[in-house]
């Protein structure tokens, strides 16, 4: 990447181009890379992280599809496991990322396309290696970053740039050592709750023939189910251990965790989105689906007020029919519960306007063979006993 001093800049911009080309097709060959790990780590990977910051936009797009592929294949391989052989190699690489890549990526970020997308993917793979690559990420406050290139490709949900974007953040809230009160306070909550709304809207309305814009928005929503059920895992858990904590009497912390919930509060939003995703086809949504809305209905019970509407009473009477599994039918069954035992209007809406909903319930109240049919039938029954017991009120 110095040459250009000694050969001339056309005979330089040739070599480069000859190397990168080269490097290319040696990736191709994974074994081959494999074994001369160390020789890529000391004198490949440095100049390629130099040509990320060239003025050359070609180069930069080139080195940065490179070091996306060649750091992944280093950490699909499990590289970094042979440290009994080298075991200096995994301190090289996050030297090399800490030190002389992530400086500039906020920069790199900022650039016009297509130059964030390739960005991006790299950061995927950088946060797939490395708890340590995601605390990096936000000493140097990156994720604002990421969120700011959401915001100016949200046209194109379905484009590279937004699928990479979600798998970092996806990577950053599956880490246990990432620091999720920061994450909050950059707006991950309404970040992630738009593009939910957004992406769960396309998958219900995207034309079944076009079969290539439903794998990606489907591919792109199970990520977002991912982080959404991680902030939820992540809220429940502090919820129990601060109620935990004051049953013991050792105290806890009580206003972090009422902040949290505060915090979380507009998530509620997504909940008929989640009950209309639950007869979806795929089984990966409709078990991502249902524990978001089995976590996000045990936080909030009936908070939002839309989610015993008809079209979303309808939904869960058709997976109650369809899903024959007792697991399922008892997580739906106690969601119902929880909806309605915890506000009154949707006991109200179920008496007047859930009629499907009410038949499919009173077929699983007369079911009672087995021990889990028993399961099943004492919780339909439940829920029955609730909407009588509603009217009677009124009577």
């Amino acid at each position: 990447t110095n040459l250009r001093g000694a050969i001339g800049q056309t005979a330089s911009e040739e070599l480069i181009k000859t190397a990168l080309s080269t490097l290319e097709a040696i990736i191709q060959h994974p074994a081959l890379l494999m074994l001369y790990c160390s020789t890529v780590m000391d004198y490949i990977l440095p100049p390629l992280v130099s040509l990320v910051s060239s003025p050359n936009v070609e180069w930069r797009l080139f080195s940065l599809r490179l070091l996306s592929e060649t750091t992944s294949l280093l950490v699909s391989h499990e590289v970094m496991a042979e440290e009994k052989e080298n075991p200096n190699s995994n301190n090289k690489l996050l030297s090399l990322i800490r030190d002389s890549l992530l400086p500039q990526f906020e920069q790199i970020l900022m650039a016009p396309d297509p130059i964030p997308a390739y960005a991006l993917k790299l950061l995927v793979a950088l946060t797939e290696y490395s708890p340590a690559v995601t605390s990096i990420l936000q000493e140097i406050h990156l994720v604002p970053t990421i969120f700011q290139v959401i915001m100016e490709h949200h046209g194109t949900l379905l484009g590279n740039t937004i699928q990479s974007a979600v798998a970092v953040l996806n990577n950053l809230v599956s880490h246990k050592s990432t620091n999720m009160a920061l994450l909050y306070e950059q707006g991950l909550v309404h970040h992630v709750c738009n593009l939910l709304i957004e992406t769960a809207t396309l998958c219900l309305d995207v034309d079944v023939d076009d079969k290539s814009n439903i794998k990606t928005a489907n591919a792109l929503l199970l990520l977002l189910l991912d982080i959404l059920h991680h902030m939820l895992i992540y809220t429940a858990n502090i919820i129990r251990v601060t109620l935990q904590a004051q049953k013991s009497g050792t105290g806890g912390d009580t206003q972090a965790a009422e902040d949290l919930l505060i915090i979380n509060k507009p998530l509620t939003d997504l909940i008929s989105l989640l009950i209309q995703l639950l007869p979806s086809e795929d089984t990966e949504i409709y078990e991502n689906a249902s524990q978001c809305l089995s976590l996000l209905v045990q936080l909030y019970g009936g908070d939002n007020m839309d989610s015993m509407s008809p079209e979303n009473m309808d939904s869960f009477a058709e997976v109650l029919q369809c899903k024959k599994e007792v697991k399922d039918q008892k997580l739906l069954l106690r969601v119902i519960k929880r909806l309605i035992t915890s506000n009154e209007k949707h006991t109200e809406s179920l008496k007047n306007d859930g009629d499907i909903l009410v038949h499919t319930l009173e077929k699983l109240a007369q079911s009672g063979s087995s021990h889990a049919d028993i399961v099943i039938a004492s919780l339909a029954s439940e829920i029955l006993k609730k909407i009588e017991h509603h009217q009677a009120s009124f009577n």
